[in-house]
């Protein structure tokens, strides 16, 4: 195969987890070579949150300042109707480490990309990831960049390109399912600017799932329907029709969105729970949401996934240190520590809510259901 490409570490996924284990190598090892791969593939995606914690990673990281210049709305807070048709508060302000953001993932993405381009990190653009092969010593990654296909080397290999784990199920890493949460979102253009609401994320609880609303920069609504895959289906919530008639019998939800229009049909997106079976092996380890996914509901995947990206530079030193082993059963434990400690809390916010406790959305949530095998 022509066109072969070396490096020290080869990341596929430039995403926030995959940025950040970028950044901490060169921090850390500027001496090694490292590259990221960018696959070009655009999607649509819904505003997310980066909660006040969220900083000090971004400090660690050494992009706090150039995040600040980029002027993300602020996040006071989250407000929620949860276990009660009332309202209640949460506010940043009252906590140490001060506000969260509102952040357009398409934007905070982009920005991300443009800090390793301006620290020397290599930066594949339109670069695929189709398969691989491993000699024993080195990786021989091939990708479809732009059309030609080449073959990457590398003696470590981050495998950050999300949900779908491309590279950990070629290596029979195996996804252990908590349930089928899919998220079903639409943007609402606002005619008239009305600063109400601006601030907080909101989430309301109702029969059969939950709507989830966030402002965005240009003062637009987004909306996103959670329920489980087969309830979305059975509603057939991709229909605009369906998804309004399902908004109009919200209680609160519905006023955000008042004096607005659905500007596009709905789109869905998967949002289920899940960790690896196997979250690395000899010279190489998953990160972020390829390693272990989050309900939106926890607010926690942003951290997550700087968090982890930070957490997997070290397993990659460590491999080159010729303690693999040691910092790979090191970063196994902690995920999995973090992954408990995350099921556990996500089942005591569902079991808040009681009003529907015979509902099949809800009543699958007030146990701990056992893990799915999903490949």
């Amino acid at each position: 195969m022509k066109n072969k490409l070396q490096y020290d570490v080869l990341i596929i996924g430039a995403g926030p987890a995959g940025i950040a284990t970028a950044l901490m190598l060169k921090q850390h090892a500027p001496e090694y070579s490292v590259a990221v791969l960018e696959s070009g593939k655009g999607k649509k995606r819904m505003m997310e949150s980066l909660t006040p914690v969220g900083a000090a990673f971004l400090r660690q990281l050494g992009i706090w300042k150039a995040f600040v210049g980029e002027n993300y709305p602020c996040a006071f807070g989250s407000a929620a109707a949860w276990g009660s048709p009332e309202i209640y508060e949460h506010e940043f302000i009252y906590q140490t480490s001060g506000n969260g953001w509102h952040l357009d993932r398409v934007q905070f993405d982009a920005f991300l990309r443009k800090q390793i381009v301006e620290k020397n990190i290599i930066l594949r653009k339109n670069s695929a990831y189709c398969g691989h092969r491993y000699n024993g010593n080195r990786w021989h990654i091939h990708v479809n960049e732009a059309g030609i296909k080449k073959e990457i080397q590398a003696a470590f290999v981050v495998d950050a390109s999300g949900r779908n784990a491309e590279f950990a199920k070629r290596e029979d890493a195996r996804k252990l399912r908590m349930d089928q949460l899919v998220g079903v979102f639409g943007v609402f253009k606002q005619d008239v600017y009305e600063n109400d609401f601006a601030s907080y994320t909101f989430v309301e609880s109702c029969e059969s799932g939950w709507w989830y609303a966030a402002k965005t920069a240009e003062h637009n609504w987004v909306l996103a329907w959670m329920s489980d895959s087969d309830l979305v289906k059975k509603d057939e919530m991709l229909k605009s029709e369906n998804f309004l008639n399902k908004l109009s019998k919200s209680l609160h939800t519905s006023r955000r969105v008042q004096n607005s229009k659905l500007l596009d049909d709905p789109q869905i997106f998967p949002a289920a729970s899940f960790q690896l079976d196997t979250l690395g092996g000899e010279g190489w380890v998953a990160t972020g949401d390829a390693a272990c996914t989050y309900d939106p509901l926890s607010s926690g995947g942003m951290v997550k996934a700087l968090r982890t990206g930070i957490f997997t530079a070290y397993v990659a030193l460590d491999h080159f240190k010729g303690i693999g082993d040691i910092g790979l059963q090191k970063y196994n434990r902690l995920m999995k520590e973090d992954y408990e400690t995350y099921l556990e809390t996500r089942q005591k916010f569902y079991q808040e809510e009681t009003r529907w406790a015979d509902a099949p959305f809800w009543k699958r949530r007030h146990v701990r259901n056992k893990e799915t095998v999903f490949t």
